[in-house]
């Protein structure tokens, strides 16, 4: 589905953002967007930035911080110290994108960190100032959100045409922090293994694929094994297999941080938010309310132009959402969503209308809409990259509160198109149908119309009978008419089945074991890179090449 008003595809929104009323301003921001890769080049190397001191010294703060996620991670290597040392430059570019620390993420995060990746090994052929990628991990996040404990595979054994692994939490922790989670368990890590080695056998069509298959999870399962053998939490597991991916198999300068230890670094920004609280909830209170008077649902909390922009973290290991207290202009307060504990906090400092946060500073975390804003103010970033879902409506939402609040907006950039593979598993859903996506649409519409009205029929032959029935009379007839019916419709509902599992398989978009197990990380990688740079269309399906594939596993056999 299109915006009538733009070229934005909506479905690419999550479901609860697509009765959101600001919509149109959505898609206008999306199509403000760069759309192919040479133009972002192209606006990222036309200017030239100089930091002031406070922002350098922000900067350091984060390369010691960054530097102690990298030593912890076992990915810490001289070029990734050299990276660190451009940070004390005052010339020196941020690209930046962020992500919570997802079980085996998606493909999608990981393209953020090749986008950013090929834009600064581009840029820098052609100018002398250096640039540094920052990936920060969203550790703040509850456990209780599904997508941070669940990872989806196609699988056309599966009823529902998909493998799902996922993280168990008791039901009593769902609302602690990610990053205060222990990581899993080594029964549960090989239960995973396990699931996916059974995936592997049940998708292969061949013994020798079903090996090829095998020794592709194995390779990457080291991986695996080495980050999880470094975490001590569910967020540190998955966050240093992100680092392992990208900055060992890769070989990326990418630096990455945890943004719950980078609360320091943006003080200032906290403070500047907090001190202009009034005018940031005026922004909010239009974006949100305006459309709510509609009778309108919106993608954001419609409370939220109420709220702090910061959570407060509680001893219990949850946190609270803020709000203005009556007691003052700079008292909040909130309940803490685990342990429903009421905490209360004076950010006023003595004799000064300005907020003072440093006693309560590490224990406060940034709330989605202002994250891009304390990157803005307290790094000076010049490039964010983000996804193509719901992270589109709170950087609208952003976009404003920065217009309003005199904050330099950074070079936003999405790339969210589709990748067009054929894996194991998306073979197998070809081969039952024997028809491409658009074909099996349209005959599920088909299908659909003509179970619906077997339905009528049915229906109507079933109230004969009933008549009939009371009137003593014959049912031979009538019986066998609904006997074929029934049978007729439960043909149709098998051929349903098959093609709603199939097109759900091939227009998922599956987390990267679906890209290791097929592929591997090198290769996929390349294709990613390859589309940017031969391509460049950041919206067009990035097709990966079957015969560069089929070259690759020839070379790599050759060299084993």
């Amino acid at each position: 589905m299109k915006d009538t008003k733009s070229n934005f595809d909506t479905s690419l929104l999550p479901k609860k953002f697509l009765t959101k009323p600001n919509i149109v301003e959505i898609a206008e921001f999306a199509n403000s967007l760069p759309q192919t890769f040479a133009e972002a080049v192209k606006l990222l190397c036309s200017n030239h930035i100089y930091v002031k001191n406070d922002v350098l010294q922000n900067r350091i703060r984060l390369a010691s911080l960054s530097r102690k996620f990298h030593c912890e991670a076992d990915t810490l290597t001289n070029t990734m110290e050299n990276q660190l040392a451009l940070l004390n430059d005052p010339a020196t570019k941020l690209f930046v994108s962020t992500h919570q620390p997802n079980l085996f993420a998606y493909g999608g995060i990981f393209k953020k960190a090749v986008l950013l990746e090929t834009l600064k090994t581009t840029i820098e052929k052609h100018k002398e100032w250096g640039i540094v990628n920052l990936f920060v991990i969203i550790d703040h996040d509850f456990i209780n959100k599904i997508w941070i404990r669940r990872a989806q595979l196609p699988s056309f054994h599966d009823s529902s045409g998909l493998l799902q692994l996922r993280f168990p939490v008791d039901h009593l922790k769902m609302w602690d922090m990610v990053s205060n989670v222990p990581r899993p368990s080594e029964t549960i890590l090989y239960n995973w293994r396990s699931e996916i080695i059974s995936w592997i056998k049940e998708s292969s069509s061949s013994t020798s694929q079903r090996a090829k298959m095998v020794d592709n999870l194995n390779s990457f399962w080291e991986i695996v094994e080495s980050a999880y053998s470094k975490a001590r939490s569910y967020s540190d597991f998955n966050a240093f297999l992100m680092s392992k991916i990208i900055n060992s198999i890769w070989g990326y300068n990418t630096l990455f941080v945890r943004l719950s230890e980078t609360s320091k670094v943006f003080q200032n920004g906290f403070q500047f938010l907090i001190s202009n609280l009034t005018a940031y909830t005026d922004v909010l209170r239009r974006t949100e309310q305006t459309p709510l008077s509609r009778g309108e649902s919106t993608g954001a909390s419609s409370t939220s132009y109420e709220k702090a922009p910061m959570w407060l973290h509680c001893n219990c290991g949850s946190k609270a959402s803020l709000s203005v207290s009556t007691q003052g202009k700079f008292v909040f307060t909130g309940s803490c969503m685990s342990c429903k504990k009421e905490l209360t906090f004076d950010f006023a400092a003595d004799g000064s209308n300005r907020p003072d946060l440093s006693k309560v500073i590490s224990f406060i975390s940034p709330r989605a809409i202002a994250i891009p804003l304390l990157l803005s103010l307290d790094l000076q970033i010049s490039c964010y990259c983000s996804g193509k879902g719901g992270g589109l409506a709170y950087l609208t939402d952003a976009k404003a509160i920065s217009k309003h609040l005199g904050i330099a907006w950074p070079l936003t950039l999405v790339w969210g198109s589709k990748d067009d593979y054929i894996g194991i598993a998306q073979n197998q859903a070809l081969n039952a149908v024997h028809m491409k996506i658009p074909e099996a649409k349209s005959r599920l519409q088909e299908l659909h119309s003509i179970n619906d009205e077997y339905e009528t029929k049915i229906r109507k032959l079933v109230n004969k009978r009933t008549e009939l029935a009371k009137a003593n009379a014959s049912l031979s007839s009538i019986l066998e008419e609904l006997f074929q019916l029934k049978e007729e419709q439960r043909r149709i509902r098998r051929e349903i089945v098959i093609l709603e599992k199939a097109t759900k398989i091939l227009n998922l978009r599956p987390c990267i074991l679906d890209y290791a197990v097929n592929f591997g990380m090198v290769y996929t990688e390349k294709q990613w890179r390859r589309h940017l740079l031969e391509n460049g269309n950041l919206t067009a399906t990035v097709s990966f090449d079957r015969d560069y594939y089929c070259d690759a596993q020839c070379d790599r056999s050759s060299s084993n």
